[in-house]
């Protein structure tokens, strides 16, 4: 795959990603072109609607997603890049690990891999599988408190951690958890994108 960095300065999170083109045609194909995308039962206008449903609304980034989910080693091989880091040295083929962004399959594995997550640990935190699984809401302040608190110890089973939280509940943005980062940095009347949209 070809790869290049990209540097964005204002982010609040990583300053220098590595983006990988993996709709460029090597030989003939991309692998973009043999890999499958997987379905996801959701759609932008049903997404945009649980923002008007609900009383109490919560949002939060996972801290490099993609980077957290491990690719089945039989598949590691579609994940080659070639490295070298003086212009005179040999050419080292490596293969990633982990989702890449960019690849066709990522949207459906992310999303595959937090439904499970949920459905795994909805003993142990029912209120925050259930959001992950079926979106129900918050429409009062204590559970909301309570289904914020219940997001970052499930995401911390995994080793993800929730940050850039949001909401429009200014409480909920004060409360502090050992296992969360918050990185709240918002003007009062700005507008915030969720999903990329605005």
């Amino acid at each position: 795959m070809s790869h290049h960095g990209a540097i964005k300065p204002d982010s609040t999170s990583t300053k220098l990603r590595v983006v990988f083109n993996v709709s460029s045609p090597t030989t003939g194909e991309s692998l973009n072109d043999v890999l499958l995308s997987g379905e996801i039962n959701e759609d932008d206008f049903n997404t945009m609607l649980s923002f008007r449903k609900h009383q109490i609304v919560l949002i939060a980034d996972i801290r490099q997603m993609f980077r957290q989910i491990l690719i089945d080693p039989s598949q590691r091989n579609l994940l080659r890049i070639l490295w070298k880091t003086q212009e005179e040295e040999e050419l080292v083929a490596y293969r990633l690990k982990t989702v890449t962004y960019g690849t066709k399959c990522a949207p459906f594995l992310a999303t595959r891999v937090l439904r499970q997550l949920a459905m795994d640990e909805v003993k142990n935190f029912p209120l925050a599988s259930e959001v992950v699984l079926s979106d129900t809401g918050s429409q009062d302040l204590g559970t909301a408190i309570v289904l914020k608190d219940q997001l970052i110890n499930l995401f911390n089973t995994c080793g993800m951690v929730l940050h850039k939280w949001n909401s429009n509940a200014r409480e909920l943005l004060d409360l502090k958890n050992e296992n969360s980062e918050i990185s709240f940095k918002q003007k009062e009347d700005s507008t915030i994108k969720t999903l990329g949209m605005a």
